[in-house]
């Protein structure tokens, strides 16, 4: 079976390097490291962004309810998160007290003692891209029971736990065969309040109903214009 780590994230060429390397006690891991200067050039690239999104709101009124500088700020902020690996460790620690007892997925482990802000050192991880059905099926995987899994495991993060992983495209997501799911790349993650979870809910059951009188309350308390 093809390894697949977090060098399948979109992002990591530009901001990190992956290697794969061996702990004196013999364990594999797999290493993600920073590359040298790149935060000088992501802030040079988001002050430049923030003041298009100024000439944008001055210059074009219609664009005001956008909030391109709130989006641009927004996007600021995830990606100096990104860049800090002590932040993706934190996540990453939660995510698997998180999901300790859940019974369908597994979450790699983290050695702190050899990561810092540009520096990750975590568990190599063995599995099959979840978009890869071909294998999954050849591996002997139920593609439907998987399905039906990928969707629990969704719905306990937004609704159970309120922390929920924000990047869950396929580079990051591995099937271990026959029924367990894998996450990779902890760098971007969302957080839910109790209040917002009772308005996504309350929208998705009213979208299910049909019903638009049940809708708009949740639209108007999760939109900001």
């Amino acid at each position: 079976t093809e390894i697949y780590t977090l060098s399948l994230h979109d992002a990591l060429p530009i901001f990190a390097q992956g290697h794969r390397a061996r702990l004196r006690d013999g364990s594999e891991v797999f290493v993600k490291i920073r590359r040298p200067h790149i935060a000088q050039t992501v802030a040079a690239d988001l002050e430049i962004l923030g003041h298009l999104g100024s000439l944008m709101e001055h210059h074009a009124p219609n664009l005001v309810m956008v909030q391109p500088t709130r989006l641009v700020e927004q996007f600021a902020r995830t990606l100096r998160q990104e860049l800090d690996f002590d932040i993706e460790c934190n996540h990453l620690v939660h995510f698997r007290r998180q999901f300790a007892e859940r019974k369908g997925i597994h979450i790699p482990d983290v050695y702190p003692d050899y990561c810092s802000s540009r520096v990750l050192t975590m568990e190599l991880v063995r599995g099959i891209k979840a978009s890869n059905l071909a294998e999954l099926e050849a591996a002997g995987c139920d593609l439907k029971y998987l399905a039906g899994l990928g969707a629990d495991l969704l719905l306990e993060q937004f609704f159970v736990h309120g922390f929920f992983h924000a990047d869950l495209h396929p580079g990051n997501i591995l099937v271990l065969p026959p029924d367990r799911y894998c996450y990779l790349d902890f760098g971007m993650m969302g957080r839910l309040t109790r209040r917002e979870r009772e308005n996504l809910c309350n929208l998705i059951t009213g979208a299910v109903a049909r019903d638009e009188r049940r809708l708009v309350e949740p639209v108007l308390a999760m939109t900001i214009a």
